[in-house]
């Protein structure tokens, strides 16, 4: 009984530090990056080949999460663009407290 209790403490502290993190929310948002890429006619797959970055780079982009700076680099050189023609900042949301 006593393990089963330590147990269930460990997953609620798991769940209040999930909820309390800081990178929680994202203050960088790549939506200029999916408008350009619109405008160049270019869509994700061909911008991952052409731009030689990985799929979960990619997929982090999409969900608007950290990603390296030679990752933006490359994807600015595909482009031919400046790196804020495709990030912007964004206030940070307040953290869930519980």
């Amino acid at each position: 009984m006593i393990l089963y209790f330590n147990e269930n403490i460990f997953y609620i502290y798991r769940i209040l530090f999930y909820f309390n993190r800081k990178e929680h929310y994202m203050s960088f948002s790549y939506d200029k990056l999916w408008k350009l890429s619109l405008e160049k006619k270019i869509n994700k797959t061909t911008l991952r080949d052409k731009a030689g970055i990985t799929s979960s780079s990619l997929a982090r982009l999409s969900k608007n999460k950290n990603v390296s700076m030679d990752v933006l680099d490359r994807i600015c050189n595909c482009l031919e663009c400046n790196i804020e023609d495709i990030v912007e900042h964004v206030p940070k949301k307040e953290s869930i407290n519980i």
